[in-house]
């Protein structure tokens, strides 16, 4: 499901521009993953849903993040969260050629408002 995130308190971001193809292609790919994925928080989160997105619209550049155990988990290897993902772009962001794309707010920060409907 889209949704707006306007005024939405966020910690970290990262940017990446896209063709009208490749956006097109990537919304479909978005909408076969919820259509044969099925959410679970240890195995398949928002977070896994992000990454896959974001890694199908960057294939030769994948973003691996670091892994945690969730609590009563029964992921063998741990489970992508949101922590890692942050704590793999405050590493990105000191070293990474990506780090003019990289956000990482000192204070509290929101997502701007939107100019047009989430439909």
């Amino acid at each position: 499901m889209f949704v707006d995130n306007s005024d939405h308190e966020y910690n970290a971001g990262i940017k990446m521009e896209l063709t009208p193809d490749q956006l097109k292609s990537t919304l479909n790919q978005m909408s076969k993953l919820a259509s044969r994925v099925k959410y679970d928080i240890d195995e398949y989160n928002c977070t896994d849903f992000a990454l896959d997105v974001f890694n199908y619209s960057r294939p030769a550049n994948p973003l691996e993040i670091p892994k945690y155990h969730l609590t009563a988990s029964t992921a063998p290897d741990g489970s992508n969260t949101p922590q890692g993902l942050y704590k793999k772009l405050v590493q990105m962001q000191g070293v990474s050629v990506e780090s003019p794309n990289i956000t990482i707010p000192r204070v509290k920060q929101w997502a701007a408002k939107s100019n047009v409907p989430c439909n």
